[in-house]
């Protein structure tokens, strides 16, 4: 796979993930209106849930594309 199909498909796959921002959006609302709180819980629990899907997805769902580099770290002791 080529580095532009790599990253593309990377790319489509993270945008693909919406469960944790639609279920952050449906408890943020029903929140809202359970507590007459206005539209700041819906709001944040959807940022909220998007962060959380980037990660999920860029750790658990989408892996498999993510091409890793070597670490190139020379290893060091530090114990003296």
């Amino acid at each position: 796979m080529s580095e532009k199909t790599g990253e593309k498909t990377l790319t489509d796959c993270l945008l693909s993930q919406y469960r944790l921002c639609a279920a952050g959006i449906g408890l943020g609302t029903a929140y809202s209106l359970r507590y007459k709180k206005g539209f700041v819980p819906m709001v944040a629990a959807g940022a909220v849930g998007t962060t959380a899907d980037m990660v999920y997805g860029y750790l658990v769902e989408c892996a498999e594309f993510r091409q890793e580099k070597p670490n190139d770290d020379a290893a060091t002791d530090v114990r003296s």
